[in-house]
């Protein structure tokens, strides 16, 4: 082997270890962070979830409202009701 042979080669194999390396460590990083990044979008999505669907959603009753924009929401028929009088 000449002298440009040796020296190509050498630099071929320093090419070839430098780009493993980088190739390693870039995998190694995006496995290290992969979790904190699923664990962050679960928690924003759980905050979301709880804002957005925390309120009741009640219908409203079209009986009782002159205007549209002064619709009364219907409330929970769960409600303890006050006792019916005797007519």
């Amino acid at each position: 082997m000449k002298k440009d042979d040796i020296l190509r080669h050498i630099a071929e194999t320093a090419y070839n270890v430098g780009f493993g390396a980088k190739k390693h460590f870039s995998t190694y990083d995006i496995v290290l962070k992969a979790p904190g990044l699923i664990s962050f979008a679960s928690l924003a999505f759980g905050i979301y979830s709880l804002i957005a669907y925390s309120r009741p959603r009640l219908p409203l009753i079209p009986d009782e409202a002159c205007h549209p924009f002064h619709a009364k929401a219907a409330t929970d028929s769960t409600a303890k009701l006050p006792p019916r009088q005797a007519a």
